[in-house]
C-alpha cells in the first residue's frame, strides 16, 4: 500500500520516532544473521500507537486529496434522492 504524506505528517511522525528510545534485542540465526526483534511490551505499544495514527493520517491525506462533497449532497445521495 502506498500512501502520499504531507511533510508536516511527515516531521510529526519522524519527531515522535526520534523521540522515542527503543530498547531492541536482536534474535539471531546460528549464522549470526538477525532474523528478529524483540521489545519489551510498552515500547511496542507506543510503536504500534504511532503506526495507527500514521495509518490515520494516510487516510486523512488520501480523503483530503479526493474530490470532496458537501454535506448536504451526501445526505440527498444516501436518502436516494
Amino acid at each position: 500500500m502506498h500512501y502520499r504524506l504531507s511533510l508536516k505528517s511527515v516531521i510529526e511522525i519522524s519527531c515522535k520516532m526520534l523521540m522515542l528510545p527503543l530498547h531492541e534485542k536482536y534474535v539471531v540465526n546460528e549464522k549470526g544473521k538477525k532474523t528478529a526483534i524483540v521489545l519489551p511490551f510498552s515500547e511496542w505499544k507506543k510503536v504500534l500507537e504511532m503506526l495507527e495514527e500514521y495509518e490515520d493520517i494516510c487516510a486523512y491525506d488520501k480523503a483530503k486529496a479526493s474530490n470532496p462533497v458537501s454535506f448536504n449532497k451526501a445526505i440527498k445521495k444516501f436518502k436516494g434522492k
